[in-house]
């Protein structure tokens, strides 16, 4: 299970159990997790003009038109002029409906109309060749594509991490448990249970049953088995992607608990 957040990853083997998932994944700087994506996501406008006409009443070159000021006016407010993807629907309906169907627009009305019948009849059981069919709105979407992080694989060596001091956690009883600092965190680093591994951004527990191990990988599937075969498959299987993300060593460290 992949948990992020400043709660998730205190919270997250409990939830997993109750889950029957055995293996939990923390990416790096998990409280900021979000705003990280935000940062790297796409730009996104929605453009939206009603019309409201029969599609007898209109011509393509007119619904081209309208296209055309929709997506001007959406790459001005996205700030580029490169690397846009425009998306192009209609919404059709019925005459008289008080609800529409939302078709793609490819430049023929002919076509359009034909995939609203049949996403009609697929909707609702029935659709109305006969009825007179209306173009209620025309929809642009124009995503800007933003440079995503280059990433490159990483060197995984296991070693035996020094705590940076012990303190008295309660798992059902009080144990003396030791308390690493995730920033200093190697990729390969095994931690035995119990554990806290301490973040600027979030606190990671490790309860009795579970071992940490530090890493760079991408959310994958990781079976219940023993520790030796999680570590040799982490190690060697090609269908692991390891990975750090360039300039920032601080981006470069998840970690996976994992059930013995």
């Amino acid at each position: 299970m992949f948990v992020f957040g400043g709660a998730g990853p205190l919270h997250g083997v409990k939830l997993a159990e109750e889950l029957n998932i055995s293996s939990v994944l923390i990416p790096p700087n998990a409280g900021v997790f979000s705003a990280f994506g935000l940062l790297l996501s796409d730009y996104r406008v929605d453009r939206v003009r009603s019309i409201v006409k029969s599609v007898n009443e209109i011509s393509e070159d007119e619904i081209e038109y309208v296209y055309n000021e929709l997506i001007n006016d959406a790459i001005r407010e996205i700030g580029i002029r490169s690397g846009i993807d425009v998306i192009k629907h209609l919404d059709l309906g019925y005459k008289g409906q008080a609800y529409e169907i939302s078709v793609n627009w490819n430049g023929r009305i002919e076509e359009c109309v034909e995939e609203f019948h049949k996403k009609h009849e697929t909707l609702f059981g029935f659709c109305s060749r006969d009825e007179e069919i209306e173009i209620v709105n025309v929809r642009v979407t124009a995503i800007g594509i933003t440079q995503k992080p280059k990433i490159k694989p990483a060197d995984v060596r296991k070693y035996a991490p020094e705590p940076k001091f012990f303190r008295q956690v309660y798992f059902g009883e009080w144990i003396n448990t030791p308390v690493y600092d995730r920033r200093i965190l190697r990729s390969g680093a095994k931690i035995e249970c119990p554990a806290v591994i301490e973040d600027y951004d979030t606190t990671i527990v490790i309860p009795t049953d579970y071992t940490g191990f530090g890493h760079r990988v991408s959310m994958n599937k990781l079976t219940r088995c023993p520790w030796d075969s999680i570590t040799s498959s982490l190690l060697s299987s090609e269908s692991i992607c390891l990975l750090t993300y360039q300039g920032n060593p601080e981006l470069s460290s998840s970690c996976l608990i994992t059930h013995h």
